[in-house]
């Protein structure tokens, strides 16, 4: 299963509303992170930055300069995700994630409903897009689905209806034959990531990448169970996944379950339990800040052992820092 990126996509914190703004940049930074491992559910519309180039949407910091508010221009500066965008945007991939070539021969179509771009110049190549993840689904017997911005709430799939007289490559039965399907269309990569098994990716997790992947599969199923559209950015401490083995709660270790559920939660921005400040002083009056950093704690298991999981807050980013015993307390 893989999704198509659309070019406007990829420029939506352009021109998106500021309540989506955090979520669009998130799932680009989450698209490029499956890019740069080598992950193969990402597939970037042909040409890209060709067409953005040419409507005047070249990804470069002016164009989302004017997007970006106050508050959030500390943590994602227009510099920053120019160049997610273009890299995005101009990486080169295997050839299973890029979208195969077909042709086609139609004496009536009909796609509906009809979809916006990030402006009405953009409708034709849109039109195009949507029949070329259908022709490749047809002919290639591929799995693809559309990741697509602007797109109005109620709208999952696209309709797809056509006489086909020709087709190269050449199908069988031959043409002349009526063909439709649905091509899904999804508003954020979240959701497109909550379709897959989270549990058995952990499970079958050898890699801390592969780790790291599994964790924001399972807080995408977790933040569509709960109506929320996007992931919080998180990073990793140098010592986290050492602490998860130390503690058994690594893949298929005795704690390895409830350890995935709860990091998912917190990377999804809900609480599994209760989350508790970790105090600088014995009085646990004031919360314990380093660099502008706060630190929190939470149960992963409340028996013997009693274990937590330490993490940093830095505004709406989460840095994982090590998981302990209750006693000891400690976060690295």
């Amino acid at each position: 299963m893989q999704i198509v990126v659309s070019s406007d996509f990829l420029v939506s914190p352009a021109f998106c509303l500021h309540s989506m703004l955090e979520n669009r940049i998130n799932d680009l930074i989450a698209i490029k992170r499956e890019m740069d491992t080598g992950g193969n559910r990402v597939v970037i519309e042909t040409d890209a930055l060709t067409k953005l180039t040419n409507l005047h949407y070249y990804p470069c910091p002016p164009i989302f300069k004017k997007n970006i508010p106050p508050e959030l221009a500390e943590f994602f500066s227009p510099k920053d995700i120019a160049k997610v965008v273009h890299g995005i945007a101009s990486m080169t991939v295997d050839q299973e994630c890029l979208l195969p070539e077909s042709v086609a021969y139609w004496n009536t179509k009909t796609i509906n409903p009809i979809l916006l771009g990030c402006c009405h110049e953009r409708s034709e190549a849109i039109s195009q897009l949507i029949e070329d993840v259908f022709l490749a689904n047809y002919i290639h017997e591929r799995s693809l689905s559309l990741l697509h911005h602007p797109l109005e709430e109620q709208v999952k799939s696209v309709d797809f209806t056509g006489e086909l007289t020709h087709s190269i490559p050449e199908i069988e039965p031959p043409p002349p034959l009526t063909l439709h399907n649905l091509v899904s269309v999804f508003a954020s990569y979240t959701e497109f990531l909550s379709k897959f098994d989270a549990s058995d990716a952990y499970r079958k997790a050898e890699t801390q990448l592969q780790m790291i992947d599994a964790f924001t599969l399972g807080a995408a199923s977790i933040a569509k169970q709960h109506g929320k559209n996007g992931l919080r950015s998180c990073t990793y401490g140098d010592h986290f996944f050492a602490s998860l083995d130390e503690h058994q709660c690594g893949p298929n270790q005795r704690f390895s379950n409830t350890t995935f559920e709860v990091i998912c939660h917190v990377i999804a921005d809900v609480e599994k339990y209760a989350h508790k400040p970790m105090y600088s002083d014995l009085d646990k009056k004031e919360q314990l800040v380093r660099d502008g950093k706060e630190a929190w704690r939470t149960h992963i298991t409340k028996g013997n052992p009693a274990l937590r999981l330490m993490y940093w807050t830095e505004g709406s980013k989460v840095i994982f820092a090590n998981v302990g015993n209750k006693n000891a307390l400690e976060i690295l």
